[in-house]
């Protein structure tokens, strides 16, 4: 005999039936997710804008300002200003949190090494197209390399490997993630990481950035924790940011030497061996990528989103929708303005 809990008056089903889907509802929740995007690159440049407006007018003319200065107001207009801005756009969307599990000291090692695989392939791509880009007249230039150049170590080390991690994590994976999953964690991470790729607004950072906002979307989603991916965040950013930097004050003029002597090394060996040190960190990550990756792909198990969109449901919600259109053109404006 089996019991059916209704013919007892408590009104409920063992196997409840998956929600109907609302594409209205779902159209005006990626409408929002993709405002929220959008106003990100578009708030932080205005702010950056007025900023400037307000020091032109309350310093005198002919003040300079410190070199530091571009990356702080950069930093803050983004993170305080913009960021919070796009808050506010996607508080009302519906969440899908994450379970929280435990990624463990093999899993963190693999991510780490597929983190540095991943940025060592998506550098040598940016390279590529930018190579190609400077051929056909077009600015190539790296904004990283840039900013390390131009700035003390504390504004690296602060806003760079400390502030941006913390803050992006949150944005990227966290804020856009939970909104993304009732679509499945596999369109929620790939368009995380897409997003996050186009957010830099040029070539040499897209290709790294999209991969590794896809990995780090993938270990969210594995762990439900925001702290591995900020880690791994900081730890890809020291070695591009503070790492090469120490280690090329250290090499001296090095591209200036068309030969490598004895003396070179003995005058320069902390820098040599920092060097030697990046290669083999590189190596190692090269060997063992592979094996990381599926090791992190196995014990992953994606979820199935809570909807389900058929055909013309995803053409209304997505290509038919004009908040995201609005976002394809400030991204893509966003690409246009550095390399033009």
């Amino acid at each position: 005999m089996n019991f059916d809990p209704r013919a007892f008056g408590f009104g409920f089903d063992f196997n409840p039936a998956p929600p109907p889907c609302d594409a209205r509802a779902e159209r005006r929740q990626l409408g929002r997710l993709a405002l929220a995007v959008a106003a990100v690159p578009v708030v932080s440049t205005l702010a950056q804008l007025v900023l400037l407006l307000v020091l032109s007018l309350a310093l005198p003319r002919g003040t300079v300002l410190p070199e530091w200065f571009s990356l702080v107001a950069g930093s803050c207009c983004m993170y305080l200003v913009a960021m919070p801005v796009a808050y506010l756009l996607l508080r009302p969307c519906r969440v899908e949190a994450v379970r929280p599990a435990r990624l463990g000291a093999v899993g963190l090692l693999a991510a780490m090494s597929l983190s540095m695989a991943l940025t060592l392939a998506g550098n040598l791509l940016g390279m590529l197209v930018n190579f190609i880009l400077s051929m056909l007249g077009l600015s190539a230039g790296n904004p990283v390399a840039d900013t390390t150049a131009a700035n003390p170590m504390w504004a690296i080390v602060l806003f760079m490997v400390i502030l941006a991690p913390v803050l992006e994590e949150l944005f990227f994976r966290k804020l856009l993630i939970d909104r993304l999953r009732r679509y499945g964690d596999v369109p929620a991470i790939l368009t995380s990481g897409l997003v996050f790729g186009l957010i830099h607004g040029n070539f040499s950072q897209f290709f790294y950035a999209a991969l590794l906002g896809m990995l780090f979307g993938l270990v969210y989603c594995r762990t439900g924790r925001l702290r591995y991916s900020v880690f791994l965040h900081m730890f890809i950013n020291f070695f591009g940011s503070v790492y090469v930097l120490l280690m090329q004050e250290r090499l001296g003029g090095v591209e200036e030497l068309t030969v490598i002597t004895q003396e070179y090394l003995a005058e320069h060996a902390s820098g040599v061996m920092m060097l030697f040190g990046l290669y083999g960190l590189y190596g190692i990550a090269f060997l063992t990528c592979i094996p990381a990756g599926i090791w992190l792909i196995r014990s992953f198990r994606p979820q199935k989103g809570v909807v389900s969109l058929d055909a013309s449901d995803r053409r209304q919600a997505i290509l038919c929708n004009p908040a995201v259109w609005l976002m394809a053109a400030v991204l893509l404006l966003n690409f246009a303005l550095f390399l033009f």
